[in-house]
């Protein structure tokens, strides 16, 4: 008999859609199958909700998704190259895992592709200026990725050891197996003959004393624009563009034209004076329909954190182009701040 099975998944194809998937065919509808792999087949459903579940299962697991997808769709080398192939299959198996780690065993995947090639790509971004990731995260991420002892499993279940310290999940911040166990005995009301499943879709962490506090996270509809809520002072806002429904544009960020303040008051040849940032031409920036419906001469936009943009003279409906007008901070102060 031949216990050797295809494997059907559901996968969960949130707003930041799947790189893999939506490359491999992107006018698949959802339900329909869009890879096969190994003895596994991925079909495509929209599922909200799909990108908590990557940060349950690993503290790493979206900065890594990010880099991974960023790679393969800016990669202009050869595709059909060993280290490529190998590069694609680990991001299939981490996009069908929700994560860096084995769906049934729990256990890291192993790149097959070398570090010296995925750090070269990486650095490529870096100069295109298309670093989906903060740089500072990079090492961590690296260790994550290539390092086999640095937490090695989502889920620890060894005889013996702790369960919370030694597994990668990201339900708990430097707290102890003993002390998750006490947390939510207290909790439990031994009379309730309907208790309720504590710890889903929260986190336990330490406050500054030391004591442990679970942490949720609600969504109040009433904090929108408009709505009566929207005046309250919150910590910060998030922002973000669905990807799979985002128009891809053109951005020329323009910076100060010279690096100091009075070129005139200088010595030597004014062109040493010359700021080489001045311009950055970014491509395949993702914008909002409404952007690209309404973006005619004149216009002002503001592109979050970046500064406002207006749309070039050249730019067309098929070929969106955006020029910065002016940034939200002036870096000006900081640089001379740096310089004294």
């Amino acid at each position: 008999m031949n216990f050797h099975k295809t494997l059907t998944i559901a996968v969960a194809m949130t707003a930041t859609a799947s790189a893999m998937a939506n490359t491999l065919d992107p006018n698949n509808p959802s339900g329909t199958v869009v890879d096969r792999f190994a003895d596994i087949k991925v079909m495509r459903y929209v599922v909200p909700g799909r990108d908590i579940l990557w940060d349950q299962n690993g503290k790493y697991n979206l900065p890594i998704r990010q880099l991974l997808e960023s790679v393969y769709t800016n990669y202009t080398g050869d595709r059909s190259s060993e280290e490529f192939r190998n590069f694609e299959l680990y991001l299939k198996q981490v996009e069908f895992g929700n994560g860096v780690y084995h769906h049934y065993s729990t256990d890291k995947f192993t790149p097959r592709f070398s570090q010296k090639w995925f750090d070269a790509q990486v650095s490529a971004l870096e100069k295109a200026d298309r670093l989906p990731v903060n740089k500072s995260q990079l090492p961590v991420l690296a260790k994550v990725i290539f390092d086999s002892s640095f937490m090695p499993k989502r889920v620890n279940q060894a005889a013996g050891q702790d369960l919370i310290t030694t597994s990668a999940v990201n339900m708990y911040e430097n707290i102890t197996q003993p002390e998750v166990e006490a947390y939510y005995a207290a909790l439990k009301d031994t009379t309730d003959l309907t208790p309720v499943s504590y710890g889903l879709n929260s986190r336990l962490v330490k406050d500054a004393d030391g004591n442990i506090t679970e942490l949720h996270c609600t969504y109040d509809p009433d904090s929108r624009s408009g709505m009566p809520g929207a005046s309250r002072k919150v910590k910060g806002t998030l922002h973000w563009v669905s990807a799979a429904h985002a128009v891809d544009a053109t951005a020329r960020v323009y910076d100060r034209l010279f690096n100091v303040e009075n070129p005139s008051a200088e010595e030597g040849d004014f062109r040493d004076l010359l700021n080489p940032d001045s311009l950055k031409v970014i491509e395949g920036v993702k914008v909002e329909p409404f952007i690209a419906e309404n973006a005619r001469r004149g216009e002002k936009f503001q592109f979050q954190r970046i500064g406002y943009f207006t749309p070039d003279y050249d730019s067309t409906p098929g070929n969106l182009i955006f020029n910065r007008t002016i940034a939200l901070k002036d870096s000006w102060e900081k640089v001379q701040k740096k310089n004294v």
